[in-house]
């Protein structure tokens, strides 16, 4: 019992040191305090021994499980603060993890948008290549299509000497007849029909008007003269029966008969083309002949006949 008592105090110190050992994570909490724990009096008892001298089974588990309790937590602390590190770092490495996940998947969506657009870019280049191909072939046509008509330009520049030569004696010719088909004709519009010839012959003599002038003017006047041959017209202008002069009304059913009537309506007459001469119309054909100028005039639409003297026809003495 001395001796217990006398070893006492070292077991304290023992005890004592080995608590902060497990608190830098030295060796599991109650295999320290299994090897010896102080008693009530000062003495030692090793650990699950049992004095009855002192009768402390029961202050010596309540101690023994006091300890554990102590030892448990100071286990559990220091793992549990190294967990707490380790979890954070896990968590900072995995946000980073993301973090360059979503850095590549915007690069890959970049790199996937230039490539759909390089794509949509050759696509169209393709599409004006084969354009351009159609094109060329059709340019290609047309410059030969050029070509002979260059070739053909030629050939009549060749000829524009000959063909003038042959040209001018022509159109001398059409305004000859024109001015005798003038002259035999009905003499409707004279003075205008006249210097339509003239103008013509004018126009042959100017040397600033090229032959293709020449050739159009003279074709529209002979398109005037045929357009008179189916035509109704009407006009004012002199006349001169019976040696007087007067202004009548004249009215032309294309060139089969050319009659007149007075300013006053009184007097009515038509032009003979055998002998050449006007002559009066008798009474009965002053209505028609006011119904003709009326048409002529467009003051009334041509829905009935007129009973107008024309020449008969005469037959060929051939």
């Amino acid at each position: 019992m001395m001796q217990g008592v006398q070893q006492a105090p070292k077991v304290r110190r023992r005890v004592g040191m080995a608590l902060p050992s497990r608190l830098r994570g030295a060796q599991p909490a109650g295999r320290a305090v299994a090897r010896m724990l102080p008693v009530a009096d000062g003495g030692a008892t090793p650990l699950g021994g049992f004095d009855p001298n002192r009768g402390g089974h029961g202050v010596l588990t309540r101690r023994l499980k006091a300890f554990a309790f102590l030892s448990a937590m100071v286990g559990l602390m220091g793992p549990a603060d190294a967990g707490a590190e380790s979890l954070k770092d896990v968590v900072k490495t995995d946000r980073e993890r993301h973090a360059e996940g979503a850095k590549a998947q915007q690069r890959i969506d970049k790199i996937h948008e230039q490539r759909t657009g390089l794509a949509a870019e050759y696509q169209s280049v393709l599409e004006q290549i084969d354009a351009l191909k159609v094109y060329n072939r059709q340019v290609d046509t047309l410059i030969g299509s050029q070509e002979k008509e260059l070739a053909s330009l030629d050939r009549q520049i060749q000829n524009a000497t000959v063909f003038s030569r042959a040209l001018t004696p022509l159109m001398l010719k059409m305004i000859d007849a024109l001015d005798n088909l003038r002259k035999l004709d009905v003499p409707f519009l004279a003075e205008e029909r006249k210097g339509r010839v003239e103008r013509l012959k004018a126009l042959m003599s100017n040397s600033a008007v090229s032959d293709s002038e020449r050739y159009r003017q003279i074709l529209g006047a002979y398109r005037i003269e045929s357009d008179y041959g189916r035509t109704i017209e009407h006009y004012k202008g002199p006349i001169e029966v019976d040696g007087q002069k007067r202004t009548v009304d004249f009215l032309r059913v294309g060139r089969l008969a050319l009659l007149y009537r007075s300013l006053d309506g009184k007097e009515v007459g038509a032009w003979n083309q055998a002998t050449r001469r006007w002559e009066k119309l008798p009474n009965r054909y002053r209505d028609a002949v006011k119904e003709g100028l009326r048409i002529a005039r467009k003051e009334k639409a041509p829905n009935d006949l007129l009973w107008l003297p024309v020449p008969a026809p005469q037959e060929d003495s051939k």
